[in-house]
Order: C-alpha cells, then structure tokens, then sequence
C-alpha cells in the first residue's frame, strides 16, 4: 500500500526551524566555550535546548510528519509511534475544510469524522482534531493524491467530497 503524507505544508516550516535551533545551539556553546557562563548565555541555552526538544517531539508525536494509508476497508494514520486504524462503516461523515495557515492563506484538508463537523469544529480544525485521531481522520488536499484515493472511498462519503472539492 502507498504511503501518503499527511501535511505537505509544515514540513519545511519545521525543518527550517530544527536547523535555526541547531545553529542557535552550537553558537551558543560555542560562547560558552569561549567566554564562559553568564545569566544571558546561561538563558539563551536554555531557551534554545527547549526550543530544540519542542520541535524534535513535534516531528515524532505529531500529525505534520505523519502518513496515512487508504484501501478498499479503511483508511490509516500514522502519527509519531501510533498508528490509528479506522474502517469506513467508523465514519458518517467526510468533507474538505480550509484551514487558515497564514495571514492570507488557506490550506485546504480532506477529513473523515464519526460525525458531522459543527462550524467551531471546522473553525479550529488542525486544533481539535490532531487530539481526537480516534475519530476523526484527516490529510492536506492535493489533487492528484485526492484523485488517488477516491476509488477507495464508499460512495456515500465520496459524493460529500466531490460536492466540497467543486466549491475550493
């Protein structure tokens, strides 16, 4: 089975930043090294090793990095070390949502849920949902990987989709 991405659009947001904290790190050692201790370099450290912990769990336990499988039976998650199987008789309802990720940008995702999704959910979609995976199952729009994936879908979630895909 092909794995798909689930989010294309955080990956290089977060790889940029891993690799800043990095720098920010070894400049900071560096000093250290240098200088020797002060309460600004001692804060600096410290923020950066934070910084630098956050974004390495957000990379393993969280959804950007994830991916999903779909088939015939059901669709997949696999979000850090956990993998959230869902059949499609689990889900009564699917659509696209855009999900505002910039100033003036919106992205839109495909999603799955076991119920129809109220406007705040749809409102604080990747909020909400990124906790509630054993409901719900979502991935970021892209037309071909949409297109892929269609076949797989029970006709009564797939006509919801197709009706959301002609408004984007």
């Amino acid at each position: 089975m092909k794995r798909y991405k689930i989010s294309k659009f955080y990956i290089g947001i977060y790889s940029v930043c891993l690799i800043c904290f990095l720098g920010f790190l070894i400049f900071i050692v560096d000093c250290i090294r240098k200088w020797g201790f002060d309460w600004a370099t001692v804060v600096c450290l410290f923020v950066g090793i934070v910084s630098l912990i956050a974004g390495i769990y957000s990379v393993l336990f969280d959804f950007q990095f994830g991916s999903f499988t779909i088939n015939s039976e059901g669709i997949t998650m696999y979000v850090g070390l956990r993998k959230y199987r869902h059949i499609w008789g689990d889900f009564e309802a699917a659509g696209i949502v855009e999900v505002r990720t910039g100033q003036d940008r919106h992205t839109p995702f495909v999603w799955f849920s076991s119920h129809e999704l109220t406007i705040y959910e749809k409102q604080t979609f990747l909020s909400k949902t990124r906790r509630n995976l054993q409901e719900i199952a979502f991935f970021q729009y892209d037309y071909d990987t949409f297109h892929e994936i269609m076949p797989n879908v029970p006709s009564r979630l797939s006509y919801q989709l197709l009706k959301d895909e002609s408004l984007l």
